[in-house]
């Protein structure tokens, strides 16, 4: 994929992340870009979850059945 196209995608997953309130899921707090740089950055900044990722849940605890997702 070229980088353009990438960089379109990651900009329509930043719009779905705006639009979504719930309490489940990570809430975007804020998107900063310097195309100026080198190299150019594109920052997403979610809030802050503490416990661990979900990997970790699942290394710990297995799979998760339905009634828990």
């Amino acid at each position: 994929k070229g980088a353009l196209r990438q960089l379109d995608e990651v900009w329509a997953e930043v719009k779905i992340l705006e639009k979504l309130q719930h309490p489940n899921i990570v809430q975007l707090v804020q998107t900063t870009w310097d195309f100026n740089s080198n190299p150019k950055r594109f920052d997403i900044i979610l809030e802050l979850v503490s416990g661990g990722s979900l990997q970790t849940m699942m290394k710990r605890f297995g799979p998760f059945n339905e009634k828990i997702t």
